[in-house]
């Protein structure tokens, strides 16, 4: 339970198609040139909003991350259809501009923001270069994500103790000692600006960059600072715990306090990877006492709390989690996607389809507005299927299913309702295609998948097209069999095809004729000239000699 639906996936789309339209032409996102990224006279843009320049790196760093986490890369060559205004978008383009333009506007020590640093930026920014990394390995963006993640190390401020690290707040580290050496500020950091900067740190070492442990442990020797009884968590210290964080929209706003408990859950789980953490079900307790609810006049809207809850509770006891119990994920998923998916803007042939335009109190007091709302809500539906679990989840146990290691065995339904079995294939070259049902690449992807399959049909080769939830089109033009995992529970549940092969987007797995996995999260072209070899190097060795 608790996976992704058609429905989530088809919000996921249309938010995208948003970013895309509203991208500028230099590849970047930003406040101020929302307005003129609008149809004339029909403006998605809210003009009682303060809008500014200053946070652009960082809302690009956040639209990034939508496309990235959706599993589109700078490589991507699928085409994204505006269906409200007719245009077209090369999503791999769409990537490419926003993340050459990151790289361009790096400064020499690796921060992004003109004229001083802003840590709000800085781990956005370096988040989408280093998830850009680990999702392609083009080590074109290698060097500006690492040289990202050491600003952010040498921003962390030192423990009041004297002995290791703490947290992070708004300035650098730098910007402190240089102009405020000596005073108490140099210890100052803030939940909020720490956990980003940990989710950064952590979005590196997947993606396999230098990571100091150290500065995970300073994350979590801050994070039990602010810590308070009862699964509450403060902002600048646990004496603020349950305390309203102030700010301009406070008359127009519940404040939920329960946003500081999630952050701390979130601050634990990438800091720590420790499940047995008592704290993480005290606080859920907490969370599914406050689910997300849109009340007449919008005031208890709060994308930024429903997202760092959703990815908190889905890592606890989601459908990836050791646990998965969904006690506490279930609950809140189901009031989530109640809650988000309705706000999303879905007039005919209008600027604003497939936008958040209704604003929470962090989109209204940053001026980001839709912008901001757009990107946290899709990166909020994509937590479900998107993250890879912090604590192994059922990947702990599960087979190694790296290059070189056998294919694990699966059984599934095919298209004729027979079962059908991945062992019943040996002797064949067999593409295990995880694919998503209606993802703005999912015609152009089937009709690739029958032409190879149509192109090879004579030869010792099979697609076996696994959806990563319920889906029956997966159809061959050619007539091969293709069989498809039609079954949403089972596609998600305990022992899938998913979770076996660790799996979070769509993607493909090679497999060669002894059952050895022999590639895996190829590009498609990648993934045909693989086969071609293994299918010559089959053949060859079948030949007499």
């Amino acid at each position: 339970m608790g996976g992704p639906t058609q429905g989530i996936t088809k919000a996921v789309v249309d938010g995208l198609r948003w970013l895309a339209r509203h991208q500028n032409p230099d590849g970047s996102w930003g406040a101020l040139s929302l307005r003129s990224r609008c149809v004339p006279d029909a403006s998605c843009y809210d003009a009682n909003l303060k809008a500014t320049g200053n946070f652009d790196e960082g809302l690009t760093g956040l639209a990034l991350l939508c496309f990235l986490r959706a599993g589109y890369s700078h490589e991507s060559k699928q085409d994204l259809v505006d269906t409200a205004l007719g245009g077209r978008y090369r999503i791999g383009e769409v990537v490419k501009k926003g993340l050459e333009w990151l790289r361009k506007r790096q400064n020499p020590d690796g921060s992004f923001s003109r004229d001083r640093a802003f840590m709000y930026n800085e781990a956005l920014a370096t988040m989408a270069l280093a998830e850009a990394y680990g999702l392609t390995r083009n080590h074109y963006w290698k060097e500006p994500a690492q040289r990202g993640i050491d600003f952010i190390t040498e921003s962390q401020r030192p423990n009041p103790s004297g002995q290791g690290l703490w947290g992070w707040r708004y300035a650098s580290r730098k910007e402190i000692e240089h102009l405020r050496k000596g005073t108490k500020e140099l210890f100052d950091s803030d939940t909020s600006v720490t956990t980003w900067c940990v989710l950064a740190l952590e979005s590196a070492r997947r993606a396999g960059l230098q990571v100091k442990q150290e500065s995970m442990d300073g994350a979590m020797e801050f994070c039990k600072f602010v810590t308070a009884n009862d699964g509450l968590v403060g902002y600048l210290d646990a004496k603020g715990a349950g305390a309203t964080v102030t700010g301009p929209y406070d008359t127009q706003f519940t404040y939920h306090w329960t946003t500081m408990s999630a952050l701390g859950m979130c601050l634990r789980i990438f800091a720590t990877h420790n499940p047995n953490d008592p704290f993480l079900k005290v606080a859920a307790k907490r969370l599914v006492q406050d689910l997300p609810t849109v009340s007449e006049d919008h005031s208890s809207v709060d994308y930024y709390y429903w997202f760092f809850a959703s990815l908190a509770l889905n890592q606890l006891d989601g459908p990836d989690s050791p646990e998965r119990s969904g006690k506490y994920w279930d609950r809140w998923n189901k009031a989530m996607v109640e809650a988000v998916l309705p706000l999303q803007d879905h007039t005919e042939h209008a600027c604003t389809n497939g936008g958040w335009i209704v604003s929470d109190r962090w989109g209204s007091s940053s001026g980001a507005g839709p912008l901001y709302n757009t990107a946290i809500n899709v990166l909020t539906l994509e937590v479900c299927y998107r993250y890879e679990n912090a604590f192994g989840g059922r990947w702990g146990g599960a087979p190694n299913t790296a290059v070189g290691s056998p294919a694990p065995d699966f059984a599934c339904r095919g298209s004729d309702t027979s079962r059908l079995a991945l062992s019943d294939y040996r002797g064949r070259v067999v593409v295990i295609d995880f694919w998503a049902p209606g993802s703005p690449n999912s015609e152009s992807a089937l009709a690739a998948r029958s032409e190879l399959a149509a192109r090879l049909r004579e030869r010792s080769f099979s697609i076996l097209g696994v959806a990563l939830y319920g889906d029956s089109r997966y159809l061959d033009a050619a007539g091969q069999q293709t069989p498809v995992w039609r079954c949403t529970e089972e596609a998600g549940g305990p022992g899938s095809i998913r979770s076996e092969y660790r799996v979070q987007r769509p993607t493909t797995v090679v497999v060669d004729a002894l059952g050895t996995i022999r590639g895996r999260d190829l590009s498609w072209e990648e993934t045909v000239a693989l086969v071609e070899r293994l299918l010559g190097d089959l053949e060859s060795q079948s030949k007499p000699k």
